[in-house]
């Protein structure tokens, strides 16, 4: 499963997406579904939370 998010503001304020995806992914991890990746789309480019360790 994947995630992407549109954030019509800059990058460096998705502190909340952090803490959003890791939630999910515990959850998801409760029906054993694994996610792949979340993906933040904003006006300064698109940053993988997965490439940072951090889904």
């Amino acid at each position: 499963m994947g995630i992407i998010d549109y954030h019509p503001y800059l990058l460096f304020k998705v502190g909340a997406n952090i803490e959003i995806t890791l939630r999910l992914q515990s959850a998801l991890e409760l029906v054993d579904i694994r996610l792949l990746g979340h993906l933040v789309v904003a006006a300064d480019g698109i940053m993988s939370l997965a490439e940072r360790d951090l889904a």
